[in-house]
């Protein structure tokens, strides 16, 4: 499977789906990156021979920005598209990936949409948030939903502290959710409402949906543990 990804922050995420990748714990390889503002992660990818584009929005020519991304996206085939990006693409984007495209949202959707929902959660009270993978639409953190993963509050969290253990928390989480595409494990229905074959997910409910293979786990442990800061 052929991934693109678009970044708007540090790309921890993109770069834990390319080591997966390099270790042999996926099999999708990213052939392409978008972001929308100087960052870091160019270099890396840069060096790793990725090819990247940066795509600045210009808010008098919104629909320019969104056709440069298709045709980035057609130029290099992508088969999916993954998001950590903080701007909303169109509907002529999502349907040129033929819907085939998910975001990472740091809630428990469809609690704390939108930007900011990690101090959301921490405002609120809640004791439990999470990470959602969903597909995208043209709505705000509306999509149908791949995956989640829960992650509790503490007393003490600011955001920094419970975005760390929400990444920990989505990194295996994006991973199985590749590996269910790759796998046929996890198919889009004409409604693109998603299914999932896996016989083992009602187990896991109370923590993840779906379950977390051992070796995608052990692989996200490591990488998270090299992480000296988010």
């Amino acid at each position: 499977m052929r991934l693109g990804w678009a970044v708007s922050g540090a790309g921890y995420t993109l770069r834990g789906v390319i080591g997966a990748r390099r270790a042999g714990v996926i099999g999708s390889a990213v052939v392409g990156v978008i972001v929308d503002r100087p960052l870091e992660i160019e270099d890396v990818l840069s060096r790793l021979r990725i090819p990247c584009v940066r795509i600045d929005p210009d808010v008098r020519q919104p629909d320019q920005f969104h056709s440069r991304i298709m045709d980035f996206a057609a130029e290099h085939s992508m088969d999916w598209m993954g998001l950590t990006f903080n701007r909303l693409i169109s509907s002529k984007v999502i349907n040129a990936l033929s819907g085939q495209v998910f975001n990472v949202h740091m809630s428990l959707l469809p609690t704390f949409p939108g930007f900011g929902s990690i101090g959301k959660a921490i405002r609120s009270g809640v004791r439990l948030t999470g990470v959602t993978l969903h597909l995208v639409d043209s709505g705000m953190d509306t999509g149908p939903i791949l995956g989640q993963a829960a992650c509790p509050v503490g007393a003490t969290d600011d955001v920094i502290r419970l975005g760390r253990r929400l990444f920990e928390a989505g990194l295996p989480l994006v991973l199985q959710v590749v590996r269910g595409i790759e796998r046929g494990e996890l198919r889009l229905l004409q409604s693109r409402r998603p299914t999932w074959s896996r016989t083992d997910i009602a187990r896991e409910v109370g923590h993840c949906f779906p379950s977390i293979d051992f070796d995608i786990q052990e692989f996200a442990n490591d990488f998270c543990s090299k992480i000296p800061h988010l």
